[in-house]
């Protein structure tokens, strides 16, 4: 299946939502479209706190974009409690434990990188109506 790079997106954004119903800490997803060397037009890093936090998230990610008939082209770390990685093409999705995040930094790799914003818009709720008598 051939994905174009908008349907690429928002089949990254629907994975970064995904990952944060499950608490997946900073989550962000990169346009790497413009960068130099990129391995995929998007990228998605986002933290654990546990192995067992890092398997919900995977889990999460894959039954995510399963649902859009999107299975990952190579997977690697399901035995790992610092990394995982999921690569989709197009999208590549990065599972770090908190403190594995940080000492690989991989977004110090795509400084040039856009950010994409993935979260939900929140509306303020209109408020009610009173009757006037």
């Amino acid at each position: 299946m051939s994905l174009s790079v908008l349907e690429f997106k928002k089949i990254a954004v629907t994975a970064a939502r995904g990952a944060d119903s499950k608490k997946a800490g900073e989550i962000h997803l990169l346009d790497l479209r413009k960068s130099p060397n990129a391995s995929s037009d998007f990228v998605l890093v986002m933290s654990g706190n546990s192995r067992v936090h890092l398997m919900a998230l995977q889990d999460v990610v894959e039954e995510t974009l399963d649902k859009g008939g999107l299975d990952p082209v190579h997977r690697d770390g399901r035995n790992s409690a610092q990394w995982r990685v999921l690569d989709y093409g197009g999208l590549i999705v990065h599972i770090f434990h908190e403190n594995a995040r940080g000492f690989y930094s991989m977004e110090r790799l795509w400084e040039d990188a856009v950010k994409v914003r993935w979260q939900t818009a929140v509306r303020p709720k209109a408020k009610a109506k009173t009757k006037h008598k």
